[in-house]
């Protein structure tokens, strides 16, 4: 008959499995890494393009689909990422390589901000 094997039949009417050797990864599995990337687009939003702390927990939300209370906790828990990264300093080139799905763009205005700030963080 036609439509037996329709694609919802497929996946919605197909029973449960009872694999009882499937393992699951834990529920915080990618935390590090989100929690890294986090920090980065922080310091990208806040240092470099010089966005106000409403402004960058805005673009956050956006990206990470958090909302700003769970992002300030969030960001309260990974202080020490966020000094790190505020005392190495990446350069957007190198966390354009690190996070190459990420735009890292900047405005003609932003970059020419953001060398003259590079160049006063050197000497």
């Amino acid at each position: 008959m036609r439509g037996q094997l329709s694609f919802y039949g497929l996946f919605f009417n197909a029973p449960a499995s009872t694999d009882a050797t499937r393992q699951e990864r834990p529920r915080n599995y990618f935390m590090p890494e989100r929690n890294n990337v986090l920090a980065h687009r922080w310091y990208f939003y806040a240092w470099i393009r010089d966005f106000s702390a409403s402004r960058c927990m805005e673009e956050l939300e956006r990206e990470f689909f958090l909302t700003t209370a769970r992002l300030e906790v969030i960001l309260a828990s990974i202080q020490p990422i966020l000094r790190e990264i505020n005392t190495t300093k990446p350069t957007v080139k190198q966390m354009e390589k690190q996070f190459p799905w990420l735009n890292w763009k900047l405005s003609a205005e932003e970059e020419a901000r953001y060398q003259k700030k590079l160049e006063d963080w050197k000497g």
